[in-house]
């Protein structure tokens, strides 16, 4: 497989367990933006610190608007899940 540089990269879900790894292994070679809603100052630091920008989002609770979003990417990366006991709430917001 081809090595993945020089790209603007939107990712969600970096602050998870597997996301967070992937989103630093492409920050070393492409512009990685990471949308979260950063509740853990110390995940955003973390991402921060290996190159990754970060951009405060809820995307469960945007409502559709994504005006804060960059529109100019390359890829866009989704490692998100929103976990909840609640059923339609969950569909509603990984859908």
């Amino acid at each position: 497989m081809p090595e993945l540089s020089g790209k603007r990269i939107l990712f969600a879900g970096a602050t998870s367990s597997v996301g967070e790894p992937v989103a630093k292994a492409l920050a070393r070679d492409n512009d990685v933006i990471a949308v979260a809603r950063f509740s853990n100052p110390k995940a955003r630091r973390r991402l921060e610190t290996a190159g990754v920008g970060c951009v405060t989002f809820d995307l469960a609770s945007s409502d559709g608007d994504i005006a804060g979003l960059p529109d100019d990417v390359d890829y866009i990366v989704n490692f998100a899940v929103a976990q909840t006991r609640d059923w339609d709430q969950a569909i509603a917001a990984n859908a």
